[in-house]
């Protein structure tokens, strides 16, 4: 069965994407961080509003499935008023940014992400797809990760702004990484004015920053993740195929007791502080989750069913086989 064809554009809380089950909106948290109300209220939503089906993405969002132009101002009013949707469509549009998720309060990665939610209004209109990667870490582990603009170390611990696609960073420092970020963004911006929409940064044919300049040293490369399992900061699972419902993820929440979650890029959720966790059906944990099967099974799931009878053919696909790859 052919999967479903990618669009150009991602949706947003503001701007709806039509889907087979009714429209869907997308949250984007600050931080990729959801403390416990707000989670639990995100839940409510999801069941008044919606059909209960909740999407993880791999840009550290979640999805809310089946709503309708009736109940989507009241859904968006309601994620408003728990602080996950920004109050302008503007600002929503730029909130793609992704954290490598084992930061730590006033750590660097929090404290650039935190001077570039600042500093919003400083960029220029981008694709809808375009995004940000904090990736500041002893070693990235987002380079697998969708982004255009990204912030890494280097193995000498340098600080690189590099643009998606190059081998090369150039330096920066603490003070002067937002505002680098912002001029390579305007940069971004001019060189693809007229042109295709949804161009990237990889799509340019040479990198916009010079190899040559003193400045530019050679990115570290990594095939780092975060594992599925337990963590230093917590543990971190995944419903199978990104997808759950507001019932199963209110009864993980409830259980796991925590105080926050973060959102993670390979369509997980990272339980802070979390430790004996009984992990539900239709949840995985265990790195098995990126085996053949799995693959195989996320491939050849019913897609093409009509909507209603593929949502409940994929939920079955979650209860024969997470317990299997769990």
């Amino acid at each position: 069965m052919s999967r479903p064809e990618a669009q150009g554009w991602c949706p947003t809380a503001f701007h709806p994407m039509m889907s087979g089950d009714g429209m869907l909106l997308r949250v984007r948290p600050q931080f990729n961080r959801l403390s416990l109300e707000q989670a639990l209220g995100l839940c409510g939503i999801a069941e008044q509003f919606g059909n209960g089906l909740i999407d993880f993405t791999s840009r550290a969002a979640v999805q809310i499935r089946g709503l309708t132009p009736a109940s989507l101002t009241k859904a968006l009013s309601a994620l408003q008023s728990l602080s996950l949707v920004s109050q302008t469509a503007s600002h929503e549009a730029l909130r793609g940014v992704l954290l490598s998720p084992e930061w730590q309060e006033n750590d660097l990665t929090y404290r650039l992400t935190q001077a570039l939610y600042d500093r919003l209004d400083e960029l220029p209109e981008l694709p809808a797809k375009f995004g940000f990667a904090m990736d500041t870490g002893r070693q990235p582990v987002l380079q697998g990760c969708s982004a255009d603009i990204r912030l890494e170390t280097s193995k000498d611990g340098r600080l690189l702004l590099i643009e998606d696609g190059a081998d090369f960073g150039h330096s920066v420092s603490q003070d002067t990484a937002i505002s680098a970020l912002i001029a390579l963004a305007h940069m971004f911006s001019q060189a693809v004015r007229g042109g295709n929409p949804n161009t990237r940064m990889r799509n340019l044919p040479s990198p916009l920053q010079s190899a040559q300049d003193e400045y530019a040293y050679k990115r570290q490369l990594s095939f780092a993740s975060l594992p599925l399992g337990k963590t230093a900061l917590g543990f971190h699972l995944a419903p199978a195929f990104g997808q759950t419902t507001s019932q199963d993820f209110t009864e993980l929440l409830i259980q796991s007791d925590c105080a926050f979650l973060r959102l993670t890029p390979w369509r997980g959720l990272l339980l802070e502080r979390a430790s004996n966790l009984t992990i539900p059906p239709g949840f995985l944990a265990m790195s098995r989750t990126l085996s053949g099967v799995f693959r195989f099974a996320l491939a050849h799931r019913p897609v093409r069913a009509p909507k209603g009878i593929r949502a409940v053919l994929r939920r079955g696909w979650h209860r024969v086989l997470a317990p299997i790859l769990r």
